[in-house]
């Protein structure tokens, strides 16, 4: 059974060298263009973050622009005042070094990114024992949680979460999953 492969597939990109979804050329966002995960403030925050690194000190990273941009829009924020603070900071900062407090591990809500893997794991599980791949539930969650899919790992959710998990839920049980929706959690 084809939906089956999804649970399978399912992949946690764990390296930036393997979260390269959809880019194939060098295109750097302005703000106005720049969409990120959580609020706005979070979203300041993960533009100036990349701006800090690649606009204005041009570090050398191992990562282009658009490869900070999509990695940090797969981020929600553990607090929006420290967010806001950061991004005001970050425009300011002298190249010696991100401002303390404003890294990504500080400023990353996993938590958040969690729930919708463990969300994301009950909507396969769900379609699965529907089409018959599992004769219960609850050995479908359990099979999930033990390894394939760790949620309490995950760090950050692609901006397309929203829309597989809408079409995943339309599919029947032979239609293939969309390739735009195998990797959708990234763990960093």
């Amino acid at each position: 059974m084809k939906l089956r492969m999804l649970g399978l597939m399912t992949a946690v990109c764990a390296t930036l060298a393997g979260c390269d979804k959809k880019e194939s050329e060098e295109v750097v966002l302005s703000r106005e263009e720049y969409v990120g995960r959580g609020t706005q403030a979070c979203q300041d925050w993960q533009f100036a973050f990349c701006e800090y690194l690649f606009g204005d000190c041009n570090f050398s990273v191992n990562m282009t622009h658009t490869q900070c941009q999509t990695w940090l829009s797969t981020l929600s924020c553990i607090d929006d005042a420290a967010a806001a603070q950061c991004a005001d900071d970050l425009a300011s900062a002298p190249c010696t070094g991100i401002p303390e407090g404003c890294d990504e591990e500080s400023m990353m809500d996993s938590a958040a990114a969690a729930a919708l893997c463990e969300e994301w794991i009950g909507i396969i599980c769900e379609k699965e024992t529907g089409c018959g791949i599992w004769t219960d539930e609850t050995e479908c969650l359990e099979f999930y949680a033990d390894g394939v899919l760790e949620c309490e790992i995950i760090d950050g959710v692609y901006l397309n979460y929203e829309d597989c998990r809408d079409e995943f839920l339309t599919l029947s049980c032979n239609d293939s999953v969309p390739d735009d929706c195998v990797t959708l959690f990234v763990r960093y």
